[in-house]
């Protein structure tokens, strides 16, 4: 690590916009979860290179792992420009957008995320969380669905059974 890291400074001395040297001094910072170090490197990278996902990606996670998750959103809605059938980052924004209390945007993204990725219960999980915390009826309805493709998930037969409990259908829900 050092002598790459070493090797990315020549790198920079030379020329201090050299993209490869950014983006892989801040991978590495990354990496050891050293962010406050990755950070200035990625925020580097993505001026060099806007249009490169892996780096507004990174960014994006390191400036939430540095509590700052409305800036983190800003890169995750760069890369997602980039990459718009991206179904990961959609699941990891609408998280996000939940903690910021933005459930209406996280729902709608979930939702996206899960018409790009129905085989996947992470998809359905995090769309029945967002769609409940949004207050929208769908999350019963996602949360069926979830249980038919995975009957044989704890968590999505729990998810049906408190949904069905919550709309009083307390009989139904039992076997959930």
């Amino acid at each position: 690590y050092d002598e790459a890291a070493a090797l990315w400074q020549e790198a920079l001395k030379l020329d201090p916009g050299h993209f490869p040297a950014l983006f892989n001094l801040g991978y590495m910072n990354f990496t050891r979860s050293r962010f406050w170090e990755a950070e200035p490197f990625l925020a580097r990278a993505a001026k060099a290179k806007p249009d490169d996902f892996n780096t507004r990606y990174l960014l994006g996670n390191t400036l939430v792992s540095l509590g700052r998750g409305e800036d983190g959103l800003r890169q995750w809605r760069a890369a997602l420009a980039l990459q718009p059938r991206h179904a990961k980052l959609m699941q990891v924004m609408a998280v996000e957008y939940s903690k910021g209390r933005y459930f209406a945007e996280a729902a709608a993204l979930a939702r996206r995320a899960l018409e790009l990725s129905p085989n996947d219960l992470n998809a359905h999980l995090v769309a029945i969380k967002a769609c409940q915390d949004a207050g929208e009826s769908a999350a019963i309805e996602i949360a069926r669905r979830a249980v038919e493709k995975f009957p044989a998930s704890a968590r999505a037969n729990f998810e049906y059974g408190f949904h069905l409990q919550r709309v009083g259908q307390t009989e139904k829900s039992l076997p959930y």
